[in-house]
């Protein structure tokens, strides 16, 4: 199977190598999509080739990465025309689009590639707002072989069907946004002597200092933990977070934006990672948590409740007594699975094939 990906933002990037290293979930998604081996059956390379297609700015090369091929085609137009056509040249089996955020260059790319399956992927967008827009993508969703969602089933794709964008729910998978690949292998074992972790227990809280994360909830939340384990600390871990720093008790440390290759020594080093989120895609602090084996109490959003199945360990968001609770439940229970990405868009994938074969076998099929 051929799988052409297209990501219609433009990069503004200097190089390619720094594309790669700033949108890492691509090349740590498609990667191991393409190398996958099953945990629970034999050692299986699944035999998919995949190509790439950033639209950017800048005349880049193409390159080959652990058997995936990414392309840097050149477009500054506002169809991605270009773009388009390097996916078409790819002639793939499935075009996976990289979300509903750019609907005219989407639509576009599966003009071009009629022949081709289509998975579009949501990332947490809302439907448009503009007419013109939600047009664009309501013919997108109704001509996609398949639509893959985090939390899909729990609520996520509510508003695409209030919308008209999703008309057939048998179309969408539980797709978790994103693999998360951390180096070297993760084992849990404490952060040294770091004093930022030294709690009985100690709570991590990932993320940056905007509305929907709600790091209040998280303070007042670790504030009614104390009345039963009073020797409970807090770490935050993000951007924006200094103001915080001169007004909270001395029990809450804000260590403030740290590089991506050490957020697993924090996650590791954490009895539980707390997410207070309103609004998620899927969220990916709570997915890197779950990678390093980590325990989780979440806010009980659709995309929460795909990934962390136990219900004692979620909570109403903006709720800091319920979240107390659900911290406590995190530490008496086992940690959770780690959802298996690579395979669910494999599946997928499968599942979009299935479906354009059999517009291809009737007479009233464009291909």
């Amino acid at each position: 199977m051929k799988v052409a990906y297209v990501n219609s933002a433009r990069s503004s990037h200097e190089s390619a190598e720094a594309l790669l290293t700033d949108w890492w979930s691509t090349p740590a998604t498609l990667e191991a999509v393409a190398g996958y081996r099953s945990a629970t059956g034999p050692d299986h390379v699944s035999p998919v080739d995949i190509e790439v297609v950033f639209r950017t700015k800048q005349p880049f090369l193409s390159i080959e990465r652990n058997a995936v091929t990414y392309h840097f085609a050149v477009d500054d137009g506002r169809f991605g025309w270009r773009t388009a056509r390097r996916v078409r040249h790819a002639k793939p089996d499935v075009v996976h689009i990289n979300g509903f955020t750019h609907p005219w260059r989407s639509l576009v790319v599966m003009l071009m590639t009629r022949r081709s399956a289509h998975v579009v992927q949501h990332h947490g967008e809302a439907p448009s707002r503009s007419k013109r827009a939600l047009f664009a993508q309501r013919w997108i969703g109704r001509r996609a072989a398949a639509i893959a969602m985090t939390g899909a089933h729990e609520g996520n794709a509510a508003a695409f069907v209030d919308a008209r964008v999703i008309t057939q729910l048998d179309r969408v998978h539980e797709v978790t946004e994103t693999v998360i690949q951390f180096e070297p292998p993760i084992a849990r074992v404490p952060l040294g002597d770091n004093p930022l972790m030294a709690g009985a227990p100690s709570v991590l809280w990932v993320g940056r200092n905007i509305v929907d994360k709600d790091v209040s909830t998280a303070i007042a939340a670790v504030t009614q933990l104390r009345l039963t384990h009073p020797q409970a600390t807090l770490a935050i871990v993000g951007a924006g977070h200094h103001d915080l720093a001169s007004t909270s008790p001395s029990w809450v440390r804000v260590v403030g934006e740290r590089p991506r290759h050490e957020l697993p020594d924090w996650y590791c080093a954490a009895d539980v990672v707390l997410s207070t989120s309103h609004r998620e895609g899927s969220g990916y602090a709570v997915l890197e948590a779950l990678t390093c084996r980590a325990r989780v109490a979440v806010s009980d959003l659709a995309s929460h409740r795909a990934m962390v199945p136990p219900p004692q360990v979620r909570f109403t968001p903006g709720d800091p007594d319920g979240a107390a609770q659900a911290i406590r439940a995190a530490l008496a229970g086992p940690p959770v699975r780690v959802p298996d990405a690579a395979a669910e868009l494999l599946r997928c994938y499968d599942a979009a094939r299935k479906v354009a074969d059999g517009r291809c076998r009737s007479w009233r099929s464009p291909c």
